[in-house]
């Protein structure tokens, strides 16, 4: 008489291998940034700024461009202090986002320009492609908020930029 397995007993054997082997191997990350907290302050003149955190997502990377059908272009700034002691902007040519860290673009500090920016009411939304160097690009949806809520913001309706 052969020695033979259950054929339940088989199965019970296949499923609790493919278990351990799921559980041996390690989960895969995403192959983009998780992006959170995205919000466009409402434009007040021809010019409104993009704000958002992103997450490390197991690699670093580099946002190197955005662009938005909402906007003539986009740009990424860094608000600066001037010797006079007035605010001002300035591009940057990108910014590093840490394998496991943050990227958080707030008011005040780093952010996407969107020069000549269309009209939008609080609460609409707006499609804008970031461009990672490692990722690729990465469509995200930000929401149009009240200007008072990107409290410490510019004011960018100034076409001197």
């Amino acid at each position: 008489m052969k020695n033979r397995m259950h054929p339940r007993t088989a199965v019970v054997t296949a499923i609790a291998a493919l278990l351990v082997l799921a559980a041996c191997t390690p989960a895969k990350t995403s192959d983009l940034p998780e992006i959170t907290d995205a919000r466009v302050g409402q434009p007040t003149g021809p010019n409104a700024a993009l704000y958002l955190t992103a997450r490390g997502y197991g690699k670093a990377d580099t946002l190197i461009s955005a662009a938005t059908d909402a906007a003539e272009t986009a740009e990424i700034h860094q608000t600066t202090s001037n010797d006079d002691g007035t605010m001002g902007m300035q591009p940057v040519g990108s910014l590093e986002l840490p394998a496991d860290g943050e990227l958080v673009l707030e008011p005040g500090g780093y952010h996407i320009m969107l020069l000549g920016a269309d009209r939008q009411d609080v609460g609409a939304i707006v499609k804008v492609t970031l461009t990672w160097s490692q990722a690729g690009e990465q469509t995200i949806e930000a929401v149009v908020v009240d200007p008072s809520e990107t409290m410490g913001d510019m004011d960018h309706s100034h076409a001197d930029h």
